[in-house]
């Protein structure tokens, strides 16, 4: 019988055949067989429709659940693998990098300016060539005034972003990475197996020869970026 739970390690991500007439395409959802109780993943679309309809396949669960984490480890995780997957993402961070300084430069450059305006008006002011109540010199200086705040917050944002390294891409961060998330993977009992999983692994095609796994570089990216003290996922912060 099928069981109703999003607790197992592949849920929603399984699929019966890899679009080679190996399969229907359709989800593979958890069921149990035999006199023991072992679980499967079966095809949802030969189970509730019949044969005729899929010939289906019943794998299982933690045949393929070991599989799917060991090639995950092997084939995307050693440092050397990462580092060949995100290179495109490792020279964007230091572009990133060369850019937030150039603007950080500019808004500096900007609020300097802002400083030298507003003193300006304020000196006009002083001398009396112009009143204090002018309606225009009123507006002039809160315009001033709303430019800089805004221009403060653009710096302050800049300026903690490039204060801290670990928010770039480099070797280590990728070593601790791999090292971290390969480990808690391997781990059966740790509730965080699924959710690294969850964050790596975006679909799993099951065939009669080959199992396809496929998943997104943005999110080995991000979550590279994340490695502690940035821990992913959040239930690790």
């Amino acid at each position: 019988a099928a069981e109703r739970t999003n607790k197992n390690l592949l849920t929603k991500k399984v699929k019966c055949g890899t679009g080679a007439a190996d399969g229907c395409g359709g989800g593979m959802t958890t069921a149990t067989g035999g006199t023991g109780g072992h679980r499967y993943y079966a095809c949802h679309t030969s189970t509730k429709g019949g044969k005729s309809i899929c010939r289906g396949r019943w794998t299982p669960m933690d045949k393929l659940d070991d599989l799917v984490v060991e090639s995950v480890i092997r084939k995307v995780l050693a440092p050397e693998r990462l580092s060949k997957l995100l290179e495109a993402w490792l020279d964007r961070s230091a572009l990133g990098e060369a850019a937030d300084r150039k603007d950080l430069k500019g808004l500096r450059a900007r609020q300097t300016k802002l400083d030298a305006e507003s003193a300006a008006v304020i000196k006009l002011v002083r001398n009396e060539l112009v009143s204090p109540d002018d309606a225009q010199i009123k507006k002039e200086l809160g315009q001033i005034s709303a430019q800089k705040r805004a221009i403060a917050v653009d710096i302050e944002i800049l300026e903690r972003k490039l204060a801290d390294p670990a928010k770039s891409i480099n070797p280590d961060i990728l070593k601790k990475f791999s090292d971290l998330i390969s480990s808690t993977m391997r781990d059966r009992s740790s509730p965080l197996r699924r959710e690294y999983v969850d964050l790596l692994v975006s679909r799993v095609e099951v065939g009669n020869s080959v199992v396809r796994i496929m998943g997104s570089r943005t999110a080995l990216s991000r979550a590279a970026c994340g490695t502690k003290p940035h821990a992913v996922p959040k239930t690790e912060r």
